[in-house]
C-alpha cells in the first residue's frame, strides 16, 4: 500500500491537477527545471530507479525530436549556429525546444504518476455518482497501457509457440507485428464492450444507484488540503501577474536568475511537487525496513 492509497481520491486528484497545472504554465527556467526534477523524482519513487533507467532513452528520444523539430520550423534568433536549406538555425530555437521537450516530458512523467496514484477503481468512486459515464470511460482509459502490454506479451509467446513469428526478412517480420497489433487491438476493444454491457447489466449509472465504495475523509487530507492551498496561492503568483513568462527570443543570459519575490513563488511550487515524493519515498522506506525485519 502506498501512501497515496492512504489518502481521499479527492485530495489525490487535486494534489496532481495543482502540478499539472503548474507544469504546463511554468516557462522560467528555474520554475520548469525543478518541477521536472521532481517528476524524475517522484517517478523513480514509484517504479524504481532500475526501471526509471530503463526509460530514459524513450525519453531523451522525446526531448531531441521536440528540440529537432522546433529547430526546423523556428528560424527566430540573434544567435545563429549555420544555416540549413537558406534558413538560420538559431541556439534560442534549440534552447526553446528542449524547454518545450522537458515540459512535455515532465507533464507526462506525472500524469504517469496520478494513473500509479489514483487507480481506475478509486476514480470510478470519486465522480462515479456525478459523472458515470465519464468514470467508467476514465476507468477504462487508465487500464488500456497495462493491459496492453499484457495482453501484448501474451499475443507474442501464443504465437510464438506456434512458430508464427519465426519469418525471417524485414517485410515478414513486419507483417508479423502488425498481425499482432491487429491482434491486440481486436481483444482490447471486445474487452472494452464486455465491460460496458456487464456494467449496464448491472444498472451502472441508473438513479438511486449506492455506491460500493466510500473512502471517508482523514486528518491527513485537512494537512495536505491546507498545506495545498498555502503553497498555491503564492506559486500562482507568476501564472497571474505575468512576471514569470520567459521569451526566449531573444535570449537574456542575466534575466536566468529571478528575483526574489520570484524565487519564492517558484520555491512553493516545488514545494508542492515535491511533497508526493517525499511521502511516498516515506512509505517505501518504512516498508523496505519492516520487510527487512521479517
Amino acid at each position: 500500500m502506498t501512501y497515496a492509497d492512504r489518502l481521499h481520491p479527492l485530495t489525490v486528484f487535486l494534489y496532481y491537477i495543482a502540478i499539472l497545472v503548474l507544469t504546463m504554465t511554468a516557462t522560467h527556467p528555474a520554475a520548469l527545471l525543478p518541477l521536472f526534477f521532481c517528476a524524475v523524482l517522484l517517478t523513480c519513487v514509484q517504479v524504481g530507479m532500475k526501471k526509471a533507467i530503463s526509460g530514459l532513452p524513450l525519453a531523451l528520444l522525446l526531448i531531441l525530436t521536440v528540440t529537432a523539430i522546433n529547430l526546423l520550423l523556428v528560424h527566430r534568433g540573434a544567435k545563429i549556429l549555420f544555416f540549413l536549406y537558406g534558413k538560420p538555425v538559431t541556439l534560442e530555437a534549440g534552447l526553446a525546444g528542449v524547454s518545450s521537450g522537458v515540459m512535455i516530458l515532465s507533464v507526462i512523467l506525472f500524469c504517469a504518476c496520478l494513473s500509479r496514484s489514483l487507480s481506475g477503481d478509486r476514480m470510478v468512486s470519486l465522480i462515479g455518482r456525478r459523472l458515470p459515464r465519464l468514470a467508467l470511460l476514465l476507468r477504462m482509459t487508465l487500464g488500456f497501457v497495462p493491459r496492453f502490454r499484457t495482453r501484448y506479451r501474451e499475443i507474442t509467446d501464443a504465437r510464438g509457440a506456434l512458430g508464427l513469428t519465426s519469418e525471417r526478412g524485414a517485410i515478414q517480420k513486419i507483417r508479423a507485428r502488425l498481425t499482432d497489433l491487429s491482434i491486440l487491438l481486436t481483444l482490447t476493444l471486445e474487452e472494452a464492450m464486455d465491460q460496458a454491457d456487464g456494467m449496464r447489466a448491472r444498472g451502472y449509472g441508473l438513479p438511486g444507484a449506492t455506491r460500493a465504495v466510500t473512502e471517508p475523509r482523514s486528518k491527513k487530507d485537512a494537512w495536505l488540503s491546507a498545506a495545498l492551498v498555502l503553497l498555491l496561492i503564492p506559486a500562482l503568483f507568476p501564472l497571474f501577474s505575468g512576471r514569470g513568462e520567459w521569451n526566449w527570443y531573444p535570449l537574456d543570459p542575466a534575466a536566468l536568475a529571478p528575483d526574489l519575490l520570484l524565487a519564492l513563488s517558484f520555491a512553493a511550487g516545488a514545494a508542492i511537487a515535491v511533497l508526493p515524493a517525499i511521502l511516498e519515498g516515506k512509505e517505501t522506506l518504512k516498508w523496505h525496513i519492516l520487510r527487512s525485519r521479517i
